[in-house]
């Protein structure tokens, strides 16, 4: 007699979730040199960095987010994967984890370039 056991099937991530984890880190860096570098004249015009430094923190969060989200999809991954039988890493689980390290890549790029208008006066770069 054979008993089969039931594992409850693994509810598929998203794919946009998937794909925002994987690319999220970029977008917010490239969005924040494209926000940002405009805005260097207003901060010099007003003396003050703080659109800079606002532009820093919103793209420093949304890549914390996609890296969470990311961290989220791989545990899940994982957690799927020790009932196969073949022990490689998924879709999901290769995205997910690309997605943490490329999610910490550029979270240090961010605040590397956002660490600048603590230290050098906006006028510099104009």
């Amino acid at each position: 007699m054979t008993t089969t056991v039931r594992r409850r099937p693994a509810a598929p991530s998203s794919l946009v979730l998937l794909w925002f984890g994987m690319l999220g880190g970029p977008v917010a860096w490239a969005a924040r040199l494209l926000v940002a570098y405009p805005l260097v004249p207003v901060a010099c015009a007003t003396g003050s960095n703080l659109p800079l430094h606002l532009v820093t923190l919103a793209t420093a969060a949304s890549t914390v987010a996609a890296a969470l989200v990311s961290w989220r999809i791989w545990r899940q991954a994982r957690r799927d994967a020790r009932g196969d039988d073949g022990g490689g890493l998924s879709r999901n689980g290769f995205m997910g984890l690309f997605g943490m390290l490329s999610s910490g890549f550029f979270l240090l790029v961010i605040l590397a370039e956002g660490s600048m208008a603590f230290f050098v006066d906006a006028c510099a770069w104009v």
